[in-house]
Parts: structure tokens; sequence; C-alpha cells
């Protein structure tokens, strides 16, 4: 199926999360994102479809235990997503990507079995497979064959930004709805649901934001 490499784009942690300040101080949002982000890693790398997979962010968003999953790092400076991920894509074609998948680290509900569906259905003839989130406002997952099939335009209304961007340049698109692609956390009620199920206790969040490069 060729080489398919996968992106997590991850913010500095003390920028992690912020729709949580209300009900999460500094140090517990960004151990909520590191908890998160690793298990994103963890899942993708647990999901056996991958090539490579590589953390997109500023340096202090890498956590040295990925290095014994083989995750490689692209350090970008973290001021703005889309552009972070174009360094990311350039990275990945520069490594012999074939496609290329964008699966963001807030994704506390995601199984091996959203990501296989995820890379199936971009090698199985759709060049873009888009994974909304639970309201279709935004992206929580995208999959490009070939990688540069469309620019990044992640942000508020992205879902409906894709869709339409790729039927402009007459890619063959899909949807793909899975709760592990559709759940994130981003609002307090997120978050409630999280805990409630187990996902992640606040009482673990005991050290603080590091955010020197």
């Amino acid at each position: 199926m060729g080489s398919m490499i996968a992106l997590v784009p991850l913010a500095r942690p003390s920028r992690a999360k912020t729709r949580l300040a209300g009900v999460l101080d500094a140090a517990e949002r960004a151990s909520l994102a590191r908890h998160l982000a690793g298990h994103v890693v963890r899942v993708l790398h647990e999901a056996q479809q991958l090539d490579e997979i590589a953390i997109v962010g500023p340096a202090p968003a890498y956590q040295p235990a990925w290095h014994a999953l083989g995750v490689q790092h692209v350090i970008t400076p973290g001021e703005d997503l889309n552009a972070d991920l174009e360094l990311g894509r350039h990275w990945a074609l520069e490594r012999g990507a074939e496609t290329l998948l964008v699966v963001h680290g807030d994704l506390g509900w995601l199984d091996p079995a959203s990501v296989r569906q995820l890379a199936r259905r971009a090698v199985a003839g759709s060049q873009v497979v888009i994974a909304g989130n639970l309201a279709r406002t935004g992206t929580n997952a995208l999959a490009l064959r070939p990688p540069d099939a469309l620019p990044f335009a992640f942000g508020e209304g992205s879902f409906e930004g894709y869709l339409r961007l790729a039927a402009e340049r007459g890619l063959t698109y899909e949807v793909l709805s899975t709760p592990g692609l559709a759940y994130d956390l981003d609002l307090p009620s997120d978050l409630e649901d999280y805990e409630a199920h187990g996902g992640w206790e606040r009482r673990h969040a005991t050290y603080g934001v590091k955010d020197s490069a």
C-alpha cells in the first residue's frame, strides 16, 4: 500500500486545552494533554498500519518515552497549527510518504480499529478521508493520498471546509465516523465524561508546566 506516515500535532504544554481553563489549572491541563497525546501515540502504534509516526510541535510537546515506540519529532515553532503541519508534511514527503494521516492528539477514545479504518479507506480509492468531531464543526483526523492533495485548513468550520476543498479540486473523498475518531476533549462536559469513565484522574496531575525549548 506504499509508505504511510501519521502526524500528531501538539501544542506547547502551557497552551494546551485552554478551553478547560475554567475547570483545570495550568498544570492539570498540561497533564491532561500529555495523557491524551500518549494515548493517541500508543493507539497509532498498536494499529500496525503505519510506517512512521511523528509528533509535530515545539520541543516541550515531545515525551522521551515515545522513543521506545520509534516515534519521530518534527520540531516546529508551535505558533500556528496549519503552518506546523505544512512543515510536517514536507518532512513526510522527504521520507517517501505516499499516504499521510493527521490525527489530533486529544482523542481520548481513539482505538486501533478506528485507525485501521482510516488507513484502509485512504488506500482503497478515496484520495481524502475526513473524520469530523461529534458536532462536525471541526476535523479530528484527515487522510490524504497523495500527501499534498489538500492544503491544511484545520480550525473552526474545517469539516465543511475540507469537504468543499476536496470537491473544488475534483478529488474523491469520503467521511469516516467512528466514536474513537469523533470524540475529542475540548469542553468541560467532554472532560466530565472522560473522567467518569476512568480515562484520566486529575489527582495524578502533580508536575508543573515546563515550556522551555
